[in-house]
């Protein structure tokens, strides 16, 4: 169990890094970063990922606090495994799961500005407009679909790369927009996003086709109840669409 946890914690710092690396794109005059620290809760079996489980002979390198540590860390993890069939034990059933290790964040930083102070979204989120929360979050959303569609070849990527998207950039800016899009195309996404039509100006401008959906009601002049409903789709090519918006 203990060389499993090691193992997922691991991977974990792995696709930490693997995400960064994708996330490291300037968006509206930001960069954003995944940021995580352990969790004290979990500090006794941390000390046994991080040193090992020691046999009789390496337990006498410690010294006493070491090895009271690790015997609680040892005590902890044999209580969880004991637990793991008890749906109510969460406490113990969160010690077998390595998502729980970790606190995890998100960090900004201005673009271009080495030595200014990240900012952690955790803390700041209700301080920020919607805007300002939402950009990291569709940032993270993009990367992530890249690594999964990401087969590390060099060539052409042998898949559709399919991200499908409600309500799409609903409260960011145009610039943020514009960049978070660009990023999609970076990683070879193909979008299919709906949005109010408001946002029409900006997001056709990086559409191949623009599909509009209408929905019209009749209904009862004594009732005021629905008579009938029709929905009418409209199929307009990017580049006409242009045209027309001219």
């Amino acid at each position: 169990m203990l060389d499993v946890l090691r193992e997922k914690l691991s991977e974990a710092d792995r696709t930490k890094r693997e995400l960064n690396r994708a996330m490291d794109h300037e968006i509206g005059g930001w960069r954003y970063q995944l940021t995580s620290r352990a969790d004290k809760a979990h500090s006794a079996i941390w000390t046994l990922v991080e040193k090992g489980l020691p046999s009789g002979s390496e337990m006498e390198l410690f010294n006493a606090a070491g090895r009271e540590d690790i015997e609680r860390a040892k005590a902890e993890l044999m209580a969880a495994i004991d637990a793991a069939d008890n749906p109510e034990d969460k406490r113990h059933q969160r010690m077998l799961d390595y998502r729980y290790y970790h606190h995890w964040d998100i960090e900004a930083k201005p673009a271009g500005r080495g030595d200014a102070a990240a900012i952690s979204l955790n803390k700041s989120a209700k301080k920020q407009s919607g805007g300002e929360n939402q950009a990291p979050f569709f940032v993270a959303t993009l990367a992530a679909f890249r690594r999964v569609y990401d087969l590390g070849r060099r060539d052409d990527p042998q898949n559709l790369g399919l991200v499908v998207m409600d309500e799409a950039f609903s409260k960011l800016s145009g610039d943020r927009i514009d960049d978070c899009l660009a990023l999609a195309r970076n990683f070879g996404l193909q979008l299919i996003m709906a949005f109010p039509e408001d946002r029409l100006p900006t997001m056709f401008q990086h559409a191949d086709t623009v599909v509009q959906c209408r929905v019209e009601r009749s209904y009862d002049e004594d009732t005021e109840q629905i008579q009938n409903i029709e929905n009418w789709v409209v199929r307009v090519e990017g580049s006409r669409l242009a045209e027309l918006m001219e």
